[in-house]
């Protein structure tokens, strides 16, 4: 049987676009020149309370066999100050993050399922619970119901809508990101609408200026979702850069100025120190 040609022409477009999105996934940004093997190390980080340093420690970034960063742990884990746990699918797409102690509790757990010939990806948020240790199933939660945040990307495989319901700060209603990017590759424009009845509603938009550097989360694509920051440049002029444009020295008040509205990698720092290789 003969299909329209319109029909077969949609199928495939549909088809393509989704091959795109898939393969996007499991392939690193372009982070610049000179940059292709450039791999996030170590930093030190400091929170500071009332202009002192409350909590100060380092971290170290280890790397699977496909050069995907699989934990970033400090010295000292504690309530608040968590390590970093992530796994991938057989696609080389992020499965979880956790942000867990030693235990096998975490304080928070990402899970990401992938919409089938979709650009819209679903980031399940649980608090306080168990995980399996090995795998970094999640197993429990003690936090009662979860957050959802539906992400939906551009044809660049940039996060351009976030629908997060409930809003987690009243845990009812919903609140909604629409994010623009401008010519230079930078989300120039940031609209968020709450609705809540805790709260009420409320809506506003922020307009980030950046530096003319190479935003470090470009390094690699879990950097980038961790923060929800696909921009090209950095919204922040860091204290120092090193010769390939990269921060080397962040000082800036909490939160950071990420998407999220959390520090950078969803930890509560004011100064950064950051090492590559």
């Amino acid at each position: 049987m003969l299909k329209h040609p319109k029909f077969t022409q949609c199928i495939l477009t549909c088809a393509l676009f989704s091959l795109l999105f898939v393969s996007s996934c499991i392939k690193h940004p372009d982070a610049g020149p000179g940059l292709h093997n450039v791999k996030l190390s170590k930093f030190y980080a400091e929170h500071w309370y009332d202009g002192k340093p409350m909590y100060a420690d380092s971290f170290n970034v280890t790397y699977n066999s496909k050069g995907d960063p699989i934990k970033v742990r400090g010295k000292f884990i504690s309530t608040g100050y968590p390590q970093i746990l992530i796994s991938y699918d057989n696609q080389g797409r992020v499965k979880a993050i956790l942000h867990a102690y030693d235990n096998g509790f975490y304080e928070t757990a990402n899970k990401y399922i992938y919409q089938p010939n979709s650009n819209v990806v679903i980031d399940s948020i649980f608090h306080f619970g168990a995980f399996n240790t090995s795998t970094l199933e999640i197993l429990s939660t003690l936090g009662g119901d979860q957050l959802e945040n539906r992400l939906t990307f551009d044809n660049q495989q940039r996060i351009v809508k976030i629908v997060q319901t409930p809003y987690l700060y009243t845990n009812d209603g919903s609140m909604i990101k629409t994010i623009s990017y401008n010519n230079a590759g930078n989300a120039n424009k940031i609209s968020t609408t709450i609705t809540s009845n805790l709260q009420g509603n409320s809506s506003k938009d922020e307009f980030p200026v950046y530096d003319n550097k190479v935003n470090f989360h470009r390094l690699h694509p879990v950097w980038q979702l961790i923060d929800w920051d696909y921009s090209k440049n950095n919204p922040f002029t860091a204290t120092n850069y090193n010769n390939l444009g990269l921060p080397t020295e962040i000082n800036f008040s909490y939160p950071a100025p990420t998407l999220s509205g959390e520090g950078l990698f969803r930890l509560p720092f004011e100064y950064m120190k950051l090492s590559y290789q």
